[in-house]
């Protein structure tokens, strides 16, 4: 089969805590054709959408380190394949956030010709962290807004631990913990995140959560969905002086019962 990967360049991805890689890795292992290009390789001619693209695929066996440095030496090589998308036979949107919205709509218009994983529908709806407020029965107390003084009155109110969450970003990035023990950082920390040097409407709105003591010493559970049905969880835990599981952030992978 082809399969190609519209991603982030190859030299910023670190392909051992990446899915991403592994799904690449897996691909040529199993002999597929397997092609890598960004969202700017993505454009339209006489109607169809088309793409630049370069064929990744590597001799198989080599391990994850030697098959990523492969991969990379293909990528920078000048041989360009102009392929239109419908002519794939499966195409991963694996870009990390924010999302690219010109190549969602590149994408719709072929959505329904060729296998697009995650769907460009399901993506524009669950972009950022503001997909969480669906379920409002099993998630944290939360609120959102770029005006710092209701935030401030939103911590100060709630009197314990709060994490603030940047919405566009992954990772554990921009992700810190507050509260009001630390008044001389607070305000500062707040109009910084919701850059109140701009305008209201400019202005960069945040998550406020409720922290759960719990997650430092427990960790949490990812789970794993596709179709609406659980294929499997992991558990993730905070590195020693953090209170983030992410694996970006230095987290610690178990097993989940």
């Amino acid at each position: 089969m082809k399969i190609a990967y519209l991603m982030d360049p190859l030299e910023s991805i670190q392909p051992e805590n990446e899915t991403t890689s592994h799904l690449m890795y897996e691909s040529n292992e199993r002999g597929h054709t397997v092609y890598f290009l960004e969202a700017h390789d993505v454009y339209i001619r006489s109607g169809q959408v088309v793409a630049r693209m370069r064929n990744i695929s590597a001799e198989p066996g080599l391990g994850m380190e030697r098959y990523w440095q492969a991969i990379i030496r293909c990528a920078k090589q000048e041989h360009l394949v102009f392929e239109a998308v419908t002519e794939l036979d499966v195409l991963f949107l694996r870009s990390n956030p924010p999302l690219n919205y010109q190549v969602m709509e590149f994408m719709q218009a072929a959505n329904n010709h060729v296998f697009i994983l995650n769907s460009t529908t399901g993506q524009v709806l669950g972009n950022s962290k503001l997909y969480t407020l669906n379920f409002p029965d099993i998630i944290p107390e939360t609120h959102v807004s770029r005006d710092p003084s209701r935030l401030r009155k939103i911590i100060d109110d709630f009197g314990g631990d709060m994490v603030v969450k940047p919405l566009q970003r992954y990772g554990g990035e921009g992700v810190i913990k507050v509260s009001t023990r630390d008044k001389t950082n607070l305000n500062s920390l707040i109009h910084y995140y919701v850059r109140a040097y701009k305008t209201y409407a400019q202005r960069e709105p945040i998550m406020v959560q409720e922290y759960l003591k719990s997650v430092k010493k427990e960790g949490d559970v990812r789970i794993l969905l596709l179709n609406g049905d659980i294929i499997g969880a992991m558990r993730r835990k905070p590195k020693k002086g953090d209170f983030r599981t992410n694996v970006h952030a230095g987290g610690e992978v178990l097993a989940h019962q």
